[in-house]
């Protein structure tokens, strides 16, 4: 137990300096939108940006995990480990997913405070908080999911790595691999086995519209489908893709 507090300790400190950039950026971001909305008198303009740091968050993991695991190669302190992969990588996540909260609750502060200011009338019903607590959930586990294939094809591309000629093509073709697992997600979804997975344990997840029309800009929510079968199937791929890195690194500590 000591051994795993020392770890977070330490991913912490090589996380934090990355976190309060990202948390600069926002601030910087948001103060942007709140002038633009109070410089047109379009209070909409403040909440549209607002949500669109909230939907780059989708990718926060799947990007800052391999940043925040490359870092640590550049120390060689991995190699003087005594942990195992498992727990190497295990500390790292939590680091990168407590960080993912904080960002996210940051920006959900900004923009009730922003709405708050310019009386924007999204969510101005106390009944629609609720919809922005599945919001959060949504956007934590997708990046949660991105995050568990970042770490993968981050241990495959180091794991090829070499100053040939035949190493640096196949990292290009690991990188380029996302583009199928991508279309592999989208056929997997229209499975008659993956419509049947789906039908388990249905819950209300709510999704986002917008548009510009007539130069005005409209924003809202209307409420999907997700299901309890449709979450563990994706789990089980998180777990198969952990497993997998982590028994990877144990064979390439080296690296």
């Amino acid at each position: 137990m000591m051994r795993m507090k020392g770890l977070l300790w330490k991913d912490w400190k090589l996380a934090k300096k990355t976190f309060l950039q990202n948390i600069a950026v926002i601030c910087v971001a948001w103060s942007l939108g709140i002038g633009l909305a109070l410089y047109y008198e379009e209070p909409m303009v403040a909440t549209g940006i607002g949500m669109f740091l909230l939907i780059t968050h989708l990718l926060y993991m799947g990007v800052g995990l391999p940043i925040l695991i490359h870092q640590e190669t550049k120390t060689m302190h991995w190699l003087h480990s005594p942990s195992s992969a498992f727990a190497l990588l295990s500390s790292k996540f939590l680091v990168s997913f407590l960080t993912l909260l904080l960002s996210l609750s940051f920006i959900f502060i900004l923009v009730s405070l922003s709405n708050a200011l310019l009386e924007t009338p999204v969510w101005m019903d106390g009944e629609k908080w609720w919809e922005l607590a599945f919001l959060f959930a949504g956007i934590t586990l997708v990046s949660v999911y991105l995050g568990f294939w970042g770490l993968f094809i981050w241990v495959l591309n180091v794991s090829v790595r070499t100053k040939s000629i035949l190493g640096k093509i196949i990292q290009v073709i690991i990188g380029l691999s996302i583009f199928p697992i991508f279309h592999i997600h989208q056929w997997s979804a229209e499975t008659m086995l993956f419509t049947h997975i789906s039908e388990i344990g249905k819950l209300p997840m709510p999704t986002f519209e917008s548009q510009f029309e007539n130069d005005n800009f409209t924003f809202g929510m209307t409420m999907g489908e997700l299901s309890i079968g449709y979450l563990g199937f994706y789990a089980t791929i998180c777990a198969v893709l952990f497993v997998i890195s982590a028994l990877w690194m144990e064979k390439k500590m080296e690296m």
